[in-house]
């Protein structure tokens, strides 16, 4: 819970960018969570569609996160409890 709280304040969900100071910047666009956030509020507050690279960039994100879930799952599949 801790670091889900950390990490909801590490993105700016409820405070823009800019009031961020220039130098720290760069801190908070190495969020994953940053580049998913961009392509919701882009065409929202700015009316125009996210440079390519914001797309491939949270794509890519979501595929790591994807096969990194699938692979935990599958590794530690043997733990669950299954119902039927």
């Amino acid at each position: 819970q801790v670091i889900l709280t950390v990490w909801m304040y590490a993105t700016p969900i409820f405070y823009p960018l800019n009031i961020i100071p220039a130098q720290w910047v760069w801190l908070f666009k190495l969020n994953p969570m940053y580049y998913f956030l961009l392509l919701f509020r882009q065409p929202l507050w700015e009316g125009t569609v996210p440079e390519l690279r914001f797309w491939v960039v949270a794509g890519l994100t979501a595929l790591v996160a994807l096969i990194v879930g699938g692979v935990v799952f599958t590794s530690k599949s043997n733990e669950y409890a299954y119902r039927v």
